[in-house]
């Protein structure tokens, strides 16, 4: 192993300061900048080699700060002197030629010519040789949580004297962070060169356990895969390495990414493992929807495009510099204030009163919902004011009678064409007992088009529903997801529990719709304006349930992607409800079909976009007496 006096060669000096004429110029805390250290090391360098030989040099303090990207994602960064930088190199470049050798074949990430689709073929060959279950380990904010003290003990078992003191003033270096100056006393900072090999060397006496026990594993970083060939053999080895790493090396699991799974259906470092006809696994990267948006998928928060955030566990909303920041016990997810427009709340969420300061600031909305999926209430800055006009014409057409009637008989028209035209798209593929329900869905709406006041257009709606609805226990045809009938307040089943969650959804995007243009969503046409909050979107919203909502909940079923005994949970009134995983599925489904092309529009045309013109195009005929038809599934 390499001593001080290797450590501080002229060699390893040339090598240190090459790096950094390819790096970006920039300044350090110190205020030297990386293009001026080759002048500067050429000056001074006696002295720094001195001190660190005395054993008295001590790095500068790093200032750290955190920045929020557009998707939320808050990023930890260390601004640490140019001078400490480049003695943090020299130790690097040590450990890489010295330490790194030691680490076992299975064991990647930061280490040359050992990247993440390496690891994942490992896992594929595992796979290969009929080990399909999988222990799978996330260890929680790993470099935050080494222990200090037991890498410490590691080093002097390994390394030169001086150099693991040297290695340790840098470990316990002092930080400022919000003002306030404070020494590490636990886990390696991020933004250190040093920092990705001693984390692989922490982790050193792990990996040669898992070798001495015969384990088909691979560890990349704080990811930990085990593949055994039976479920029970996986669960056994998951309890056993979750309680060394607890035990032995002070390190917790993250829970809800670690357990035990069938490994075709994991994602492993970004890469879907598939079984191709004839028994081969097949590993290819997995390709993530574009018109998603969705740069950050996280437990509590879930960043959704057009700047919409839906928050689906309890916890507490606070200002933070000049962003939002969501908490709990478990983790923290900032919000940016400049792209977000919409919070959706499905939690029990405390919002402090500067967040609401910065929620009115900022012109965002919050829609609160219960464990029912039922709109509780809304929070409108003071800032969306109304055009007094645009709300005089609404309630003047609200009022006039024969203009309400037929631009209610509008709306029903469309609304029952769309569930009679998604009836028909199953009827075509074969689901032939739902004839007579299309056959009864054009009776009604022949008695729409009739009927000579509101009121009797309503109940003749509710009967088409109840019909429609019906043909659900036709389409989906999977184990746990059997339809008697529409229930709510709770629904009684995970098919009704998935049509209450996706209607509250839609009716949240078209409030926010609406909320963007100067009408008043309290006033309705066909939902009658009275103690309930809002009407308007509940208009809109029934034109394209059939199309948006209940196409996700047929897919989801039909397809195995959300399970009854996995992504639901029984409430004490004995009503079944979606659970967090089985919210967070559902409306990153609802997400991608709002994205989706509209069916009878053109190319690149969204039902989001179509959703939004609708809005817009009542306002026209409000405004200004343009004429407005509905939209027709076709």
């Amino acid at each position: 192993m390499f001593d001080i006096d290797e450590l501080l060669s002229r060699r390893n000096q040339e090598h240190a300061l090459e790096s950094f004429r390819e790096k970006r110029d920039g300044a350090g805390s110190d205020g030297l900048r990386v293009s001026e250290l080759d002048n500067y090391w050429r000056a001074n360098h006696d002295l720094v080699l001195q001190q660190i030989r005395e054993g008295s040099y001590r790095p500068g303090i790093v200032r750290c700060f955190e920045l929020s990207s557009r998707s939320g994602k808050q990023r930890q960064i260390a601004n640490i002197n140019v001078v400490d930088r480049f003695v943090e190199k020299l130790i690097q470049l040590k450990l890489r030629r010295y330490v790194e050798p030691m680490f076992l074949p299975h064991s990647f990430a930061y280490q040359e010519g050992k990247g993440i689709l390496d690891a994942a073929m490992l896992v594929r060959d595992y796979v290969s040789h009929g080990k399909r279950f999988l222990c799978e380990l996330d260890i929680k904010d790993y470099f935050g949580s080494i222990d200090l003290g037991r890498l410490h003990k590691i080093l002097r078992g390994l390394l030169d004297p001086d150099v693991t003191a040297l290695i340790w003033v840098f470990l316990t270096r002092e930080i400022e962070r919000e003002g306030k100056i404070e020494r590490i006393s636990r886990g390696l900072l991020q933004g250190s060169s040093i920092s990705p090999a001693l984390a692989n060397l922490y982790l050193h006496g792990f990996d040669q356990e898992l070798d001495e026990m015969g384990a088909s594993w691979m560890r990349f970083s704080d990811n930990i895969y085990v593949c055994s060939e039976t479920s029970d053999e996986a669960s056994q080895m998951y309890t056993l390495l979750r309680d060394k790493l607890g035990q032995v090396h002070q390190l917790a699991l993250n829970k809800k990414k670690s357990g035990v799974y069938r490994a075709l259906e994991r994602r492993i470092l970004g890469y879907d493992l598939s079984e191709a006809p004839g028994g081969a696994i097949e590993i290819r990267k997995h390709t993530y929807l574009r018109t998603h948006v969705q740069a950050y998928w996280a437990t509590s928060v879930v960043e959704k495009s057009h700047g919409s955030y839906h928050i689906v566990q309890d916890g507490v909303l606070n200002r933070k510099d000049y962003s939002l920041l969501f908490e709990n016990e478990d983790e923290k997810h900032h919000i940016p204030v400049g792209v977000t427009e919409q919070l959706n709340v499905y939690g029990n969420v405390t919002v402090s009163p500067d967040a609401l300061a910065t929620l009115s600031k900022a012109g965002i909305r919050i829609a609160y919902l219960d464990e029912y999926g039922s709109l509780i209430g809304t929070y409108v800055p003071e800032s969306h004011g109304k055009a007094a006009d645009v709300f005089l014409r609404q309630c003047a057409l609200y009022n006039d009678p024969a203009r309400r009637l037929d631009m209610a008989r509008r709306f029903q028209l469309a609304a029952i064409h769309n569930m009679r035209e998604n009836l028909r798209y199953y009827l075509r593929r074969g689901r032939e007992q739902l004839d007579e329900h299309v056959a009864y869905l054009s009776t009604c709406a022949k008695e729409a088009n009739e009927c000579k006041d509101v009121d009797s257009l309503m109940l003749i709606e509710a009967r088409a529903k109840r019909r429609y609805y019906n043909g659900f226990s036709i389409i989906v045809e999977k184990a746990g997801f059997a339809f008697a009938q529409r229930t709510k307040r709770p629904p009684k089943d995970p098919c009704n529990a998935m049509i209450s969650f996706g209607n509250v959804v839609l009716y949240n995007v078209f409030l926010q719709m609406i909320w963007k243009t100067s009408l008043d969503p309290k006033i309705g046409v066909v939902h009658a304006t009275n103690r309930r909050s809002f009407s308007l979107n509940l208009d809109f919203a029934d034109l394209f349930k059939p199309v948006v909502v209940d196409r996700v909940i047929f897919s989801l079923a039909n397809r195995h992607e959300i399970k009854s005994d996995a992504h639901f949970r029984v409430v004490k009134s004995g009503g079944v409800m979606l659970n967090a995983d089985g919210k967070r599925l559902f409306i990153d489904r609802m997400e991608q079909k709002l994205d989706a092309r509209a069916a009878g529009k053109g190319k690149g045309v969204s039902y989001r976009q179509v959703m939004a013109e609708e809005v817009a195009a009542f306002q026209r005929l409000v405004r200004n007496g343009e004429i407005y038809k509905p939209y027709k599934y076709y």
